[in-house]
């Protein structure tokens, strides 16, 4: 007959604080690494994009086809809006304790 263990008991599992704390500081350095690793892939995939520089002449060769606040009033009020919600959003993220990003 096979007898299953008996977990540990909890106070054999206890960890000071101190541990904890640099156990999460550990992880969120880390985090934080692999984060600003990925933002700056993204940042060189799109400096190396082919198409980027093509894309961003269309504007100076076909100026007619692009908006403007006459051919589209709502864009500038559509785009402020925008802003302001990403920058909310980014200083939400990145604010840390006592202040802001």
């Amino acid at each position: 007959m096979t007898t299953t263990p008996r977990p540990p008991r909890i106070d054999a599992l206890d960890v000071p604080a101190e541990v904890v704390a640099a156990q999460v500081e550990a992880l969120v350095t880390r985090l934080r690494s692999q984060r600003l690793s990925v933002g700056q892939s993204a940042e060189l995939r799109h400096l190396v994009d082919p198409c980027d520089t093509p894309f961003a002449r269309l504007a100076c060769t076909h100026p007619e086809k692009c908006s403007t606040e006459t051919s589209d009033p709502k864009w500038d009020a559509w785009l402020a809006a925008r802003i302001a919600e990403h920058d909310a959003a980014w200083n939400a993220a990145h604010t840390t304790a006592g202040g802001t990003a």
